[in-house]
């Protein structure tokens, strides 16, 4: 909510979080339609949100990692036509409009393994080669998934990834600063940003190029150092690779678009008709989605199961008849997904409750809870997982060992082992699954996005694009995943995890790979991991998700 001038900052920067979130949800979907979030409501000054919410759907659609091809904003008011429509051209720019890059640029990355540029700088390296230059700059987005610096806000220090150079940074009034220079208002904003959602410590892309296609090499110009860069035949990607602001144009009346309009951001305004139409439509279709069910609230449910409902009714503004207690039956009524959403998690509640038996038996006892964190002290298993730290990473010290115990995680762990027996009992094979021990860390997500909750513990939703392709990564040495460890002050946090490996290939690096491939031997059947060798561990990549389980968090320095 927007209320003075000088809330204003950091107002925006919670709206551009809402758009993030939009786009975030919307990663699988290839159309998407919204309103100019803001623009004159909650008291915002109309065209500060217009400019907020451009940017961060025109950032979102350049990210590799979403599907998405169109956009539709949504607004009648004709000001705000006029200004969205003025915001875009501006965003276009010479270097972007009309330009669409005819060559692929790498450079050879750690591991003698080529890379390719991110979208944006390749664009720029091919519109300068088109120009006939040889030696320019060029600066990656901050915002790029692999960082160069790592911020942290409870030290307040930027610290340089590849040579541990640390140096001071502070908030004033007009931004972050760096031993006293003023940081870009983009890394300004960023930080801003991150420190709204409550990190205290992640990474950003700080380093500028040099780039000499003479010489053919790329130069850090912090530090000088050098890679090796080449051109290689473009590989065309729907939807990675020809997202280019071409036009943008404004229609006075519907019109059916011509062509597939991929690549375009386009202003198209709708006759009166077409709006009643519209919104008559969207009546209906709201209408269509609204449904009513019985729950009954399992009579061993306990507090925190009455309380997680309570909020989904209040969040989700749905109509409610009976008594909200344990052992109850209820009537809901409202959005569909909303009402699926409460039932899954009341039967995953019961079906927990009723396989406490396959529960581990040095687990604690968790009452009506699901999940608990138990600290270990110095017994066999504290030994197991210090001993198996300390084989890689031996001058680092562990401050705490805590025993993962999440019972609906550990039941899909379980079922997904008797899914593989399964499939390979109708091939006649053996029914031993290979399980190993193997660390895992989240980076700068918080590790209890991955072990608590009720929904899904590792989410192939949100793995990333690795060596290997997008898939979840595991390593047998903790000195591996030490580099990937979430930082938490003067420590660190990663996990040490059962996975399913099963019958595994060993590949080279493939980053184009999403599954594991079909085996030989039996073609109906497919590997149910790949082992590779980085970093100077051999690590397993899962494509499927429920065969990891995080048995162990472990907090060291």
């Amino acid at each position: 909510m927007y209320k003075s001038d000088q809330n204003l900052p950091q107002a925006l920067i919670k709206l551009r979080l809402s758009v993030q979130n939009v786009l975030r949800a919307s990663r699988n979907l290839e159309t998407i339609a919204l309103p100019l979030l803001a623009s004159g409501n909650y008291g915002f000054p109309s065209n500060e949100a217009i400019i907020a919410v451009t940017e961060e759907l025109a950032s979102g659609l350049f990210k590799a990692n979403t599907s998405l091809r169109k956009i539709y904003i949504c607004e009648i008011d004709e000001e705000k036509i006029k200004f969205l429509e003025q915001q875009m051209k501006s965003m276009i720019g010479e270097k972007v409009s009309g330009f669409e890059a005819k060559n692929q640029w790498q450079f050879l990355d750690d591991g003698n393994v080529w890379k390719n540029y991110d979208l944006g700088a390749n664009r720029y390296i091919d519109w300068e080669y088109s120009k006939g230059k040889t030696a320019f700059d060029v600066k990656m987005p901050a915002a790029r998934e692999i960082g160069s610096h790592t911020i942290d806000l409870i030290n307040q220090t930027l610290t340089r990834i590849s040579t541990k150079t640390v140096t001071r940074i502070e908030r004033k009034m007009d931004g972050w600063y760096e031993n006293g220079e003023k940081l870009p208002l983009e890394v300004t904003e960023i930080i801003d940003l991150k420190r709204s959602q409550g990190l205290k410590t992640f990474d950003m892309f700080l380093n500028e190029y040099a780039i000499n296609l003479s010489t053919m090499v790329q130069t850090n110009k912090s530090t000088g150092y050098q890679r090796r860069i080449q051109k290689v035949p473009i590989q065309i990607n729907p939807f990675n690779q020809k997202f280019v602001i071409q036009n943008v144009r404004l229609i006075q009346e519907s019109i059916k678009q011509q062509g597939n309009g991929f690549g375009k951001i386009v202003l198209e305004g709708l006759a009166q008709k077409s709006l009643e139409d519209a919104k008559e439509e969207i009546v209906k279709f709201i209408l269509s989605q609204i449904a009513e069910v019985s729950l009954l609230i399992s009579p061993q449910s306990g507090e925190s199961h009455i309380t997680y409902l309570q909020e989904e009714i209040t969040k989700n503004k749905l109509e409610c008849k009976g008594q909200i207690k344990p052992g109850q039956t209820i009537q809901l009524k409202g959005l569909k997904y909303v009402l699926s959403k409460i039932q899954r998690y009341f039967n995953t509640i019961s079906q927990v409750q009723a396989s406490e038996h396959i529960l581990p038996s040095n687990w604690k006892n968790m009452a009506d809870k699901d999940f608990e964190l138990v600290l270990l002290g110095n017994d066999k298993e504290y030994q197991f997982v210090s001993q198996n730290f300390a084989k890689t990473i031996p001058n680092k010290n562990i401050k705490t060992i805590h025993r993962i115990q999440n019972a609906k995680f550990w039941r899909d762990f379980c079922q997904e082992k008797i899914t593989l027996k399964k499939n390979r009992s109708k091939y006649n094979l053996m029914t031993d699954i290979k399980e190993e021990w193997l660390w895992h860390g989240t980076s700068n997500t918080d590790p209890s996005l991955i072990y608590a909750g009720l929904e899904e513990c590792f989410d192939m939703q949100y793995a990333n694009d690795g060596m290997w392709g997008r898939g979840l990564y595991f390593a047998v040495n903790a000195s591996y995943s030490d580099g990937y460890a979430t930082q938490k002050g003067s420590s660190k946090l990663f996990m040490l995890c059962r996975v399913l490996v099963g019958d595994y290939i060993d590949l080279p690096s493939n980053s184009s790979l999403r599954k594991a491939p079909h085996r030989n031997d039996f073609p109906g059947l497919s590997y149910d991991s790949i082992k590779g060798h980085t970093g100077g561990s051999d690590i397993y990549i899962l494509y499927r998700m429920r065969r990891a389980y995080p048995e162990y968090l472990i907090e060291y320095a």
